[in-house]
Formats: C-alpha cells, structure tokens, sequence
C-alpha cells in the first residue's frame, strides 16, 4: 500500500488525507484543502484537468520529483488551471505561510452535454480564466440583488458569506454561504445572489 512518504511512493489525489471530499458527480469531482502553517500534504498524483480557487492569502512551497522547488505568494481569491490528463502532477505542497491554506480544487470528468460556444454574460459577473475545459468568472453582487439564469453546467464557489436563492422547475431553496461553499449548477437554474456576495463560478465545457 502506498504511503505518500516520497516521490516514489505517492498517493492518487483522492486518497490524499488534506483533500477533503466536498462534491462528486459524473462531470465534476472536488475537494477542499486546510493546511495549517508548516503542515504538508503527502505527495500525491493528479490525473483530471483541474481548476484550483484560493480562498486565502498564503505563501505555498510545492515539491516536484524532477523539477526545482517551487514557492509561490498565493492571494485570496486567485484562480489557476491545469491540464492534468495530458500532463500528470505528483508533488507535495508544503504551507510556508503565517496563515492557514485553504483552497477548493474541482477534476472536469466528462463533457457536460450542454457547453455552450458564447461566453456566459450575466449581471456581476466577469471572464477571468478560459480553457479547453473551463470557463471562470469572478461574481461580485455588490449593493445589489443579482439573478441570474444559468444555460451550463458549472460550479459555484463562494468567497464570502451570504446567501443564495435557488430555483429550478421543481423546487426554491435557500443556501446560506460560508467563505468555501460549493454548489454544482445545471440548466435552466435561477440563482439570487444577495447584496455583498462574492463568489465564482466555473464553467464546463
């Protein structure tokens, strides 16, 4: 059994203690990750196209089998991409920083059936990162209300508290959002962002 001890003896990312299980279906796998200052991941294996949001400033040190050592100052609220089914990642992550770590990182599994061709416009939200699998946009609701109808398949990230209304043709729900939140989105679904919520959502393509 592998232990994540070494380069040579990593784990697959789900089997990785500090990537918490946070939502799975068909098209999307995603985690959460807390680490506290000075703590390290195992070294772990990611095999998915992956889509990282960081929900708090920190300094991170990442380990590489055959690379030089990578420290990075990462912001709150910084997005990132990688193409992990062509290029495979085995590393360890290690926070260096003076606060905790904590980032949601989300595996595109297969294509939804409905990606639409045109970016997404909707009130408060803004392109920030585009892939061959991913679509980001920055979500800032400000003083105001803002609903949007949702066309795709995507995730939800919350940066903020606050609260969402969700409406699909068969139920309303409320979600009252802590900094981290995720919420997988289908067609046609309607969401009421509340005054002061910041957030992203991810788009599949």
């Amino acid at each position: 059994m592998q232990t994540g001890r070494s380069a040579d003896d990593y784990v697959e990312v789900h089997d990785e203690p500090d990537h918490r299980h946070a939502l799975s279906n068909e098209f999307a796998w995603v985690y959460q990750v807390r680490l506290a200052p000075g703590a390290d991941t195992l070294w772990h294996r990611h095999t998915e196209d992956t889509i990282y949001f960081s929900l708090a400033e920190t300094r991170a040190r990442e380990q590489f089998p055959d690379q030089d050592t990578v420290v990075t100052d990462v912001p709150c609220g910084a997005l990132l991409s990688r193409p992990h089914r062509n290029d495979p990642l085995i590393h360890q992550v290690n926070n260096v920083g003076q606060d905790t770590f904590h980032m949601v990182g989300a595996e595109a599994l297969a294509q939804p059936p409905v990606h639409p061709a045109k970016v997404l416009s909707a009130s408060a939200h803004t392109l920030e990162l585009e892939t061959d699998r991913f679509r980001a946009y920055r979500i800032t609701s400000g003083e105001a209300t803002h609903t949007v109808t949702y066309d795709r398949y995507g995730l939800i990230v919350s940066l903020t508290v606050g609260v969402l209304q969700i409406r699909s043709a068969t139920a309303s729900t409320a979600v009252a959002l802590e900094r981290g939140t995720v919420l997988w989105i289908e067609p046609s679904c309607e969401v009421a962002f509340s005054p002061g919520v910041g957030a992203f959502f991810a788009e599949w393509r």
